[in-house]
């Protein structure tokens, strides 16, 4: 019996936004839409720990990218880009491809 499908089950894989709670107020004062994120650290933290949770009970690798606000700020400088969630997702993407293929395309 061949297997056409090439993915491995070790292949799945969501990545998420980090942050660290000493950064919240920053995080929210100065990304764009800071507005549209929860009010504290602590909510944000449980319904972040809730989807990685869920994630991992249906077989996803979690990899979280911590956002450092003046690393994040500089990258965001560097391509154009404001400090937003698509920022956020670009930048998320990026670490995660660095960390699984070491910078390799």
């Amino acid at each position: 019996m061949s297997n056409d499908d090439d993915t491995d089950d070790d292949d799945n894989f969501i990545v998420m936004v980090w942050h660290r709670r000493e950064d919240w107020p920053e995080i929210k004062q100065r990304f764009v839409d800071g507005n549209k994120l929860p009010e504290t650290y602590d909510e944000w933290l449980r319904r972040s720990e809730a989807t990685a949770s869920a994630a991992a009970s249906q077989g996803f690798t979690v990899i979280r990218v911590l956002i450092m606000p003046d690393e994040f700020a500089i990258w965001c400088a560097r391509r154009y880009l404001d400090m937003d969630a698509e920022a956020r997702i670009a930048f998320t993407s990026e670490a995660a491809f660095r960390m699984l293929f070491g910078g390799r395309r």
